[in-house]
C-alpha cells in the first residue's frame, strides 16, 4: 500500500453480541444469527466454524448448505448426514456493524 492509498482506507467491525446455546443445529434464522458449530468425528477429532449473519443471505443458502457449508470450513471431509446434524452444538449470535473512514480516524486522533 502507497502513502496516497491511506487516505481512502476504512474498517469494518462487527461486534459480536447475544450468544445464545440452540436447541439444534437448524435453531437459528438466517440473515439474523451468526452461527458457530462445534463438533467431534467419530474418531475424536474437534472440528469448530462459524459465519457472521449476513454470510448465507449473501450466498442464498438454506440452513442445511450453510450448515454443510460451514462443516467444510472447519475442514471436516467425512460425510454429513443425520446423525452428524444430531452431533453439532451450535451457537447463535447476533453482531452490531460499525464502520470508520481513515478522515473520521483522523478526527478521532485530535
Amino acid at each position: 500500500m502507497s502513502q496516497d492509498e491511506v487516505t481512502s482506507l476504512a474498517v469494518n467491525t462487527s461486534f459480536l453480541t447475544n450468544f445464545e446455546d440452540a436447541k439444534d443445529c437448524f435453531d437459528w434464522e438466517i440473515g439474523t444469527h451468526g452461527i458457530t458449530i462445534q463438533f467431534k468425528s467419530t474418531r475424536g477429532r474437534s472440528f469448530s466454524a462459524t459465519y457472521l449473519p449476513e454470510v448465507c443471505p449473501e450466498q442464498g443458502w438454506t440452513k442445511e448448505e450453510c450448515l454443510e457449508s460451514l462443516v467444510r470450513k472447519s475442514g471436516y471431509r467425512g460425510r454429513i448426514d443425520s446423525s452428524l446434524w444430531d452431533e453439532i452444538k451450535l451457537t447463535q449470535y447476533q453482531s452490531v456493524k460499525a464502520k470508520m473512514t481513515y478522515k473520521e480516524y483522523l478526527g478521532h486522533r485530535k
